[in-house]
C-alpha cells in the first residue's frame, strides 16, 4: 500500500515536471546564448572550477548558456556547480 502511493506520487512529480518544462520551454523560446568574451571564458580552469563540472556544460564540448565550442578544461565568469 505504502510502495503504490510512492509511485503514484513520484509519477504526479515527473508528470509536473515535464509539464512545467513544456511551458517555460514554450513561453520562452530558443534564447541567445551570451557570447564567450562577454562571459571572460578560458581554455584553463580556475582552481576546481571548469566546464566539466559546471551545471551547464553539455558534453562533449558545448554549455547551454555560452555560445560555440567549450573546452571540458575551460572556464567561464557563469561557472555554477
Amino acid at each position: 500500500m505504502v510502495e503504490e502511493k510512492l509511485r503514484f506520487r513520484r509519477r504526479i512529480l515527473k508528470l509536473s515536471a515535464c509539464a512545467f518544462a513544456a511551458l517555460c520551454l514554450g513561453s520562452k523560446g530558443a534564447q541567445a546564448k551570451s557570447a564567450q568574451a562577454s562571459v571572460a571564458y578560458r581554455a584553463s580552469p580556475n582552481g576546481r572550477e571548469s566546464c566539466a563540472n559546471c551545471a551547464y556544460f553539455e558534453e562533449p564540448d558545448s554549455c547551454s548558456v555560452v555560445s560555440g565550442r567549450v573546452s571540458p578544461r575551460g572556464w567561464c565568469n557563469i561557472w555554477s556547480g
